[in-house]
C-alpha cells in the first residue's frame, strides 16, 4: 500500500474514533430524579415516575457506594448525577449530589 492510502486510511480511522468519542460525551445528560430507593443484592434503583423505569446503580460502584452512603431501601432521596442519555434503561455514570427526603420506617 503506498503512502497516501496509508495516510488517507489513518485520517478517517482518526476521525471515525473522534466522531464515537465526541457522540459519546454527548449522550451524557445530568438529570436530578427524586424516588424511591430500591436495593438489590448486587444493583440497585431509583423508583421514579420521572424516568421511565426509573435509574439504575450498582451497589459497589462509585454512584452506587454514594447513594446508598446517604439512603437505605425503603428511602425517598432525591438524586443529582450523570446518566447516558441514548439508552432506553438509564443507568447513573456518576453523582454529584444525594439527599434523603424521607426516611423509610421500618
Amino acid at each position: 500500500m503506498n503512502n497516501r492510502k496509508q495516510v488517507l486510511l489513518r485520517g478517517l480511522f482518526v476521525t471515525a474514533t473522534l466522531g464515537m468519542f465526541i457522540s459519546s460525551i454527548a449522550a451524557e445528560k445530568t438529570i436530578t430524579v427524586t424516588g424511591e430507593i430500591l436495593l438489590n443484592e448486587f444493583d440497585s434503583g431509583v423508583d421514579t415516575e420521572e424516568v421511565y423505569g426509573g435509574v439504575l446503580f450498582w451497589n459497589d460502584s462509585k454512584p452506587g457506594r454514594a447513594i446508598l452512603s446517604v439512603c437505605k431501601h425503603g428511602d425517598i432521596c432525591e438524586i443529582t448525577g450523570v446518566v447516558d442519555d441514548k439508552e432506553k434503561i438509564k443507568e447513573f455514570l456518576s453523582v454529584s449530589k444525594v439527599r434523603k427526603i424521607h426516611a423509610h420506617k421500618k
